[in-house]
């Protein structure tokens, strides 16, 4: 779904690992418009106890080079500068704590501030981008207090889902889910694979009918996306153990069997949240790892 041209990873130690409670200094990190820029929001992912130590949080580095959009109306432009910073924040291009600054962002991108502004905006509503009233967009970071408490919602609220998602899912659903499976078996990026994985879920889990539930899943789909990303890359298993996952649920849905989906689902939750947490606790010194249930 994003193509990112010229862009590449930074050498050195795995993207996930970058990834911190405290952002880096004004000299290290920058991505986008300059420091003046007004925050639209305060910041809402406080109170994290184990943060990922960065261990880029000294070295110079440069903006990401993304190629220019050279789209036409400002709404066009949104969706792609947001398809394109995500991409970029799930696969590490962006590490935890890189400054946004809009202005370098559009410059980049060759487009206004104005679908930048907006880009970011929608980051931050999924949980990608924390916003602090002195030092504008940052990207949000990753920590094992927030992987355990994520998961552990996704299990208690997933299961409500698949209940209603029984009486509603169609066959068709189920070809249109077969087939992004099938596509997620071929040569992808990571953070291509998780965008799959992203919208095969969102044909399985379908529209709740209770708001808020539908919000709340909504909420955690977006910020697990960069937890999948984490198991992804540091698990070379993961993708195959995850491709028969969704095997099995398709199956299970198709014979409108709810105890097997949940069964299967909530297993799948745990596979990712039991190889994030291995590789964030990896990070952490050792008097302050923990274990994620």
């Amino acid at each position: 779904m994003w193509d990112y041209g010229p862009v590449r990873k930074r050498d050195g130690p795995p993207s996930w690992a970058s990834r911190s409670r405290a952002p880096p200094s004004r000299s290290t990190n920058t991505a986008a418009a300059s420091s003046c820029d007004p925050p639209t929001r305060s910041g809402h992912h406080g109170g994290r106890r184990h943060a990922v130590k960065s261990t880029r949080s000294t070295e110079k580095v440069s903006k990401p080079r993304i190629p220019g959009l050279g789209l036409s109306t400002a709404r066009t432009a949104h969706r792609d500068v947001a398809d394109r910073l995500r991409q970029a924040i799930v696969s590490g291009v962006l590490p935890s704590g890189t400054h946004l600054i809009q202005v370098e962002l559009a410059q980049t991108m060759n487009v206004s501030v104005t679908p930048v502004r907006e880009a970011l905006r929608e980051l931050e509503n999924e949980g990608l981008v924390d916003f602090d009233p002195f030092r504008g967009a940052t990207v949000h970071g990753v920590t094992l207090d927030e992987l355990e408490e994520i998961y552990e919602l996704r299990r208690v609220l997933v299961p409500l889902a698949i209940r209603e998602r029984i009486a509603t899912i169609t066959d068709e659903d189920l070809d249109r889910a077969d087939k992004i499976a099938r596509s997620m078996t071929l040569r992808m990026s990571d953070s291509e694979w998780v965008d799959a994985n992203r919208e095969l879920h969102a044909v399985l889990d379908g529209t709740p009918s209770q708001p808020h539930l539908r919000s709340f899943l909504r909420r955690l789909s977006d910020v697990s996306a960069l937890y999948v990303g984490i198991s992804v890359q540091t698990d070379p298993e993961r993708r195959k153990r995850a491709r028969d996952d969704h095997n099995a649920l398709i199956a299970a849905y198709r014979t409108r069997n709810a105890d097997a989906v949940t069964a299967i689902m909530v297993r799948h939750l745990n596979d990712t949240a039991s190889v994030a947490a291995s590789a964030l606790r990896s990070q952490l010194p050792a008097d302050e790892q923990i274990t994620v249930g």
